[in-house]
């Protein structure tokens, strides 16, 4: 299966899921937030390997951005 593929089989289940919370609102709003922060940090880092970022850091960072 190609990346494009399993991106896309990915995002539309974490669509669905980010329309149920928009609409629900609170908690069920930041934990599907912090869930695609934490995705989207660890899709950035495999993206910039060769940069070695810090993916630990990414991730904390993010998921603590949208807890706050």
């Amino acid at each position: 299966m190609s990346q494009l593929a399993s991106r896309v089989l990915l995002a539309v289940p974490l669509a669905a899921l980010t329309l149920y919370a928009a609409l629900r609102g609170g908690w069920f709003v930041a934990v599907p937030a912090v869930v695609a922060a934490v995705i989207a940090a660890h899709e950035f880092s495999a993206l910039t390997r060769n940069l070695r970022p810090l993916t630990p850091v990414a991730v904390a960072g993010s998921a603590g951005v949208v807890v706050a």
